[in-house]
């Protein structure tokens, strides 16, 4: 009875059992509550109220962005006429995720490994990891056109170099 309440003395060894089963169930409840507001806050897409262990309390930079978030917002683009609760979250999305002001530059040279068939940098669009974004699409757009041009460019010199070789065959 009132010895059980206040986890005393005069606790019989049925009560601390029955004690300790109250408590590892109070605290399962609790952290099953912490978790469900974690997914919430994840799924409403901003961070859990836990501080974050690999940040040291400042702002980050507002030029970071989410690959996650930047895919969703490239799918609900492309649905046409979103009503309620997706068109809301479709522009939150958009308001959320601007890219961080990047835009893709072919004619930039940091990217001409990328670009010109490197082994290095290849874009493998099978790879589970590979995100469909419009910055991705420009980039496996610039190496299809490279490609062509590589391939005309090859064909054109064929054909003139076979050309030039039957000129000068003797008839």
């Amino acid at each position: 009875g009132a010895g059980a309440a206040a986890g005393g003395a005069g606790e019989t060894p049925w009560e601390a059992r029955e004690r300790r089963k109250r408590e590892r169930k109070a605290a399962r409840k609790q952290k099953m509550k912490e978790q469900m507001k974690a997914a919430a806050a994840k799924k409403a897409g901003r961070p859990a109220a836990a501080p974050r262990l690999d940040s040291d309390g400042e702002d980050e930079d507002p030029r970071d962005f989410d690959a996650k978030k930047l895919v969703r917002a490239e799918k609900l683009s492309e649905k046409s006429k979103l009503k309620g609760k997706r068109k809301k979250e479709h522009e939150k999305l958009a308001r959320a995720v601007d890219g961080g002001g990047f835009a893709f530059d072919a004619a930039d040279d940091r990217f001409r490994g990328l670009l010109d068939g490197d082994d290095r940098f290849g874009v493998d669009p099978a790879d589970a990891a590979f995100k469909k974004t419009a910055g991705m699409k420009s980039v496996l757009d610039e190496q299809a056109a490279r490609r062509r041009r590589q391939r005309e460019a090859a064909a054109a010199s064929s054909t003139r170099g076979d050309g030039d070789a039957r000129d000068d065959a003797p008839a």
